[in-house]
């Protein structure tokens, strides 16, 4: 998936809806006003998201992008696991 550096070659920053879970991605001079004056970052859906500088978000472009992959990858392992874990269940239910 494109994002807005290789878009609009911006640097950015890739964050995750605290409400929805959305993926997006925010310009880094906009992160960092956010950060400097306390203010929050909202989602494409108008969700509010709180500012916390973490330690995954002072990494540079490349190191940010694997971290973030690799949280997707978690989740989706955990989202697997449990489809497989219903479709057991509905075997069961059918035997």
């Amino acid at each position: 998936m494109p994002g807005l550096t290789e878009i609009f070659g911006m640097e950015a920053s890739w964050h995750r809806c605290e409400e929805c879970g959305l993926p997006f991605q925010v310009p880094t001079y906009l992160y960092d006003h956010a950060c400097w004056h306390k203010k929050s970052i909202y989602c494409p859906y108008g969700h509010e998201n709180k500012v916390i500088l973490r330690t995954d978000q002072t990494l540079d472009g490349k190191e940010q992008t694997i971290v973030f992959l690799k949280k997707e990858g978690n989740e989706l392992a955990r989202r697997l696991s449990a489809a497989k874990g219903q479709i057991t269940k509905l075997k069961k239910r059918v035997k």
